[in-house]
């Protein structure tokens, strides 16, 4: 496994964590808007970390800044 691959599993893994945070089907609607909204597939969002930001800020406005902060301290741990 190259170490692109493997660090594009860790970020994926810490915002599926984080979102999970706030229940499977909020997950999974967040996943839905975002690739709706800015055309972002799940898989895709370690290499376009730039545009999931503005699809979450799009769909959560002030709440982007909560969220980023589950991912985060999930990611920490």
């Amino acid at each position: 496994m190259t170490d692109d691959k493997h660090f594009n599993e860790i970020i994926l893994r810490a915002i599926d964590l984080g979102l999970l945070d706030l229940g499977e089907g909020t997950r999974h609607t967040i996943y839905y808007h975002v690739e709706r909204i800015q055309h972002l597939k799940r898989e895709e969002i370690p290499s376009r970390l730039e545009q999931f930001h503005e699809a979450l800020e799009k769909l959560l406005g002030a709440g982007t800044r909560a969220v980023e902060k589950l991912i985060v301290r999930i990611s920490t741990k």
